[in-house]
């Protein structure tokens, strides 16, 4: 398990890209919706399995 520092940067980390999510999402969806949709799904995928493996390599230190 992430000790406490580690948990905190992910926590902040977390926070920070579902800001970015809104963010990016209220901007792109007024110029084109289809875009931001593509780019969202996509981003967020990728996000979601960074996070997953730096967990899981922080869990194997």
């Amino acid at each position: 398990m992430p000790n406490g520092e580690e948990r905190t940067v992910l926590i902040a980390v977390g926070i920070a890209l579902l800001l970015f999510w809104l963010v990016f999402k209220l901007i792109f969806t007024a110029i084109d919706r289809d875009l931001a949709n593509m780019i969202l799904n996509n981003g967020l995928l990728i996000a979601g399995a960074v996070l997953f493996f730096q967990g899981t390599i922080m869990r194997n230190d």
